[in-house]
């Protein structure tokens, strides 16, 4: 795969639980319930469910992860390196204007994303 990834999402299985694995994906859904989170990540490939209890290294940082972290980690991980942006969103919740400031906008179909 890649640094950012050992699995894809919809490979890994209950034999897994417990070993190391690195995901990339987007987030689909966040639930805290009871102050246990559960994130829900997904690829292109399936989703995984994160499950984050208190008191865990995992619930402090997805508890307390804001948008300034992720900038950060762009600063420091990605800046200066060629990369391209992948935004999967429904033209309805995002400001494609807003994009073009950032670079060329180029609208897929499912089809060129997922290959299916």
């Amino acid at each position: 795969m890649h640094r950012y990834r050992s699995h894809t999402c919809g490979e890994l299985r209950a034999s897994d639980v417990g070993s190391d694995v690195r995901l990339s994906g987007w987030l689909h859904n966040r639930r805290d319930l009871g102050g246990i989170l559960f994130i829900d990540l997904r690829d292109h490939y399936g989703i995984t469910q994160l499950v984050a209890r208190p008191g865990t290294a995992a619930y402090e940082a997805l508890d307390k992860l804001t948008m300034d972290d992720v900038k950060q980690f762009h600063k420091e991980q990605l800046a200066g390196k060629n990369y391209t942006y992948c935004v999967v969103a429904s033209d309805k919740k995002i400001n494609m204007e807003d994009l073009k400031k950032v670079g060329d906008v180029k609208v897929l179909s499912l089809e060129e994303l997922f290959g299916y």
